[in-house]
């Protein structure tokens, strides 16, 4: 899948924001407004319906361009749309050596993060993947170029030769998707009341623990 992506200007205002906004929507991708001091949809703004389908066009223009003029941009996960995000400020750089990622649409994030955009044929919910590495898929949301980072204020931008013009979606690696099933049943087994030994429960809320256990079968 290859989706149109305009190039990032280097300080973008409300105008140029909402230009995007509408370029992202028309490529396929569903958009929300976020708030330029956090990582969070307006206050009251329902986004979770945005998970189902997406907004017409004329309710991006008057968020961006009316009620929300600062708001940044979001990228709801729905329909495959997944991502690996590293984190280099709890180890994700060093956590996801040895663990290949293919070419696909790369943000390197306003905080020094790397996000790598993916697709899955699979409906998943977000899980810690590995220790500084999260992996969002339905629930979640991106933060998408040219935003700013709401604490450094620097902006997202797409890695060099890797936005959405340059590359298309490549699909989860099986890795990836191998440890995001295994948390799925597990977590599973939690809402059906399962009891499960320590060790495993632990994956449950320290996705690094599980990951040694899965190491040991590689």
């Amino acid at each position: 899948m290859t989706l149109h992506c305009p190039a990032t200007p280097p300080r973008p205002g409300p105008t140029a924001l909402l230009d995007h906004a509408r370029d992202y929507a028309r490529s396929g991708l569903t958009v929300i407004p976020v708030r330029p001091d956090a990582k969070r949809p307006p206050p009251k703004f329902r986004w979770k319906r945005y998970q189902e389908e997406a907004p017409h066009e004329a309710a991006i223009i008057h968020w961006f361009g009316t009620l929300y003029p600062d708001a940044q941009i979001g990228i709801v996960c729905r329909e495959g749309l997944v991502c690996i995000d590293v984190d280099p400020r709890n180890g994700g750089h060093e956590s996801i050596e040895g663990f290949p990622i293919p070419r696909t649409p790369t943000v390197d994030s306003g905080g020094g993060g790397k996000h790598y955009w993916l697709s899955a044929s699979l409906p998943l919910g977000s899980h810690k993947l590995l220790t500084g590495v999260d992996f969002l898929a339905q629930g979640s949301y991106l933060i998408a170029p040219p935003s700013r980072h709401c604490k450094t204020g620097k902006p997202y931008a797409w890695a060099p030769g890797l936005s959405l013009t340059d590359v298309p979606i490549a699909p989860l690696p099986d890795w990836a998707l191998e440890r995001v099933l295994v948390l799925e049943s597990l977590r599973d087994l939690a809402q059906d009341a399962i009891p499960l030994p320590a060790e495993i429960a632990a994956c449950l809320t320290d996705a690094p623990i599980c990951i040694k256990a899965l190491e040991a079968g590689r």
